[in-house]
């Protein structure tokens, strides 16, 4: 979900998130019309579930094209959108492809510092020798921290399979016991990406045509987007939090059957 400042009439810059749900409003009519179900336009569609036990915070799901749970927006596609990395067809492509590093927190770089001398050792050459050139993270186009690329390619952390799969090379030190740090959120969480709203902490479902291969094997293992992530979401919002996104979604599916 983009910025919303400068990009609505100036009567409505004082209340993005409003703004926000009326456009998505029409997302949901488009939603529920594909399932042949007409819905007046309206900002909230509620649906009761005092039958089932949530905590106070999270007392409805509201379809609106996203659902609110405490402080963060979901989109309705981490819920209807399957998603599972099939490495053997996309061959780490989303390590390789893109304009540039993953994005980083400022308190990440923190940890690729404490983790390099464990991991660096590890990379190929190519990686060691763009991180000694640039630098642990750079700054890129859009003035956002990142990873650096080797060449304008890989990402420098990348590591290969003896059969040219790529993998991260932090994540790999992680899993050998060699780092108690896995891999920046940005990776992890992905295919979410997180965008700080004025108000609210916004998650969408972000689609790239190299993981056609990864939305064809969620589709045939039943695994939407929000379970694949499971793991990202509870490391970034925490286990009660993910509790109550499983227990939206799942009034979510009934909803639309």
């Amino acid at each position: 979900m983009e910025r919303l400042e400068g990009m609505v009439p100036g009567c409505m810059t004082a209340v993005p998130v409003r703004w926000a749900f009326w456009k998505l409003d029409h997302r949901r009519q488009a939603f529920w019309a594909r399932r042949g179900v007409n819905t007046p336009s309206r900002f909230h569609r509620s649906f009761p579930v005092a039958q089932r036990p949530m905590s106070e915070r999270y007392v409805r799901a509201t379809f609106v094209g996203m659902i609110r749970i405490g402080e963060t927006l979901l989109s309705e596609d981490l819920f209807e959108s399957h998603f599972a990395c099939d490495l053997q067809a996309c061959k780490g492509a989303c390590c390789v492809k893109g304009d540039s590093g993953a994005p980083l927190t400022q308190a990440e770089v923190g940890q690729l510092e404490q983790a390099w001398e464990q991991v660096g050792p590890t990379l190929p050459e190519a990686g060691q020798k763009a991180v000694a050139a640039q630098g642990l993270s750079v700054v890129d186009a859009d003035g956002d921290l990142v990873t650096p690329l080797v060449e304008g390619k890989e990402c420098a952390y990348t590591v290969y399979d003896p059969d040219g799969t790529a993998k991260c090379g932090l994540e790999k030190a992680y899993f050998e016991g060699k780092t108690t740090w896995r891999k920046p959120l940005s990776c992890h969480l992905y295919p979410i990406r997180i965008k700080e709203l004025v108000d609210y902490t916004a998650l969408n479902y972000h689609q790239w045509s190299i993981c056609a291969a990864a939305r064809l094997c969620g589709k045939s293992e039943r695994v939407t987007v929000l379970d694949f992530c499971k793991d990202a979401l509870i490391r970034r919002f925490g286990q009660d939090w993910f509790d109550q996104a499983h227990q939206a979604q799942t009034l979510w599916q009934e909803q639309a059957s």
